[in-house]
């Protein structure tokens, strides 16, 4: 990973392994794809809050760790899909997922006045959600 987080490239990973996953050049069918792409987010929050750091900001620290916790749910709504029934119900997931927006709300508000960011922090989640329903009923 690159230390130059003044691109916006740079900061939407598009130079690196996560690029093609982050920016929809991947389509999603597995399981394993799927928690690759929670490495993706998680290194998406790691470079969101260092940018910030380079502003000697100090609330990325608290968004930065939600929006960790958030992914860690949704990897586990993924694990889940690998048994033979899923234990977690559409409900419980909806409202997984629905966390996982909410808490990418900050970073997105961050780069409110760079809207290619912004909105491609809003759009993390529905990719998200699009992944985990088509996976769902795939099953």
């Amino acid at each position: 990973m690159t230390d130059d987080y003044r691109t916006i490239p740079s900061l939407m990973l598009k130079d690196t392994e996560y690029g093609n996953i982050l920016h929809g050049g991947h389509s999603i069918y597995s399981i394993q794809d799927a928690l690759q792409m929670c490495d993706a987010l998680e290194e998406m929050v790691k470079v969101w809050k260092e940018g910030m750091e380079a502003f000697n900001l100090s609330t990325q620290d608290s968004a930065a760790g939600e929006a960790y916790g958030q992914i860690i749910c949704i990897r586990m709504l993924f694990l889940d899909l690998m048994q033979k029934q899923p234990e977690i119900t559409e409900k419980e997931a909806q409202e997984t997922l629905a966390l996982f927006t909410t808490s990418m709300l900050p970073l997105a508000r961050a780069y409110s006045k760079t809207p290619l960011l912004a909105q491609w922090y809003l759009s993390i989640p529905m990719r998200v959600a699009g992944t985990y329903s088509r996976l769902r009923r795939g099953r």
